[in-house]
């Protein structure tokens, strides 16, 4: 868990408080989430990646302005109501 907090957990400034591996994965964000799964760091069933992968694909829409339609919506809550 250490090297996937330091790798992928997020940044700290010089001087910061260190923290737990553990409090650090707890607070990663999705795009980090799916860079370490990409990358091979964390395995993750068909089922999670899907998940993950349309989580990360609403928060982008959504952080962009980009319009999130019907289609991304009913996606978005058929992954989320499994």
């Amino acid at each position: 868990m250490p090297r996937l907090a330091e790798e992928y957990g997020p940044r700290r400034g010089p001087g910061a408080v260190p923290e737990p591996p553990g409090d650090l994965v707890d607070t990663m964000e999705l795009g980090a989430m799916w860079g370490a799964h990409r990358d091979g760091a964390v395995a993750l069933t068909p089922r999670e990646r899907n998940r993950l992968r349309t989580l990360r694909d609403a928060r982008n829409l959504l952080a962009h302005r980009t319009q999130f339609d019907g289609d991304h919506l009913h996606r978005l809550t058929q992954e989320l109501c499994r």
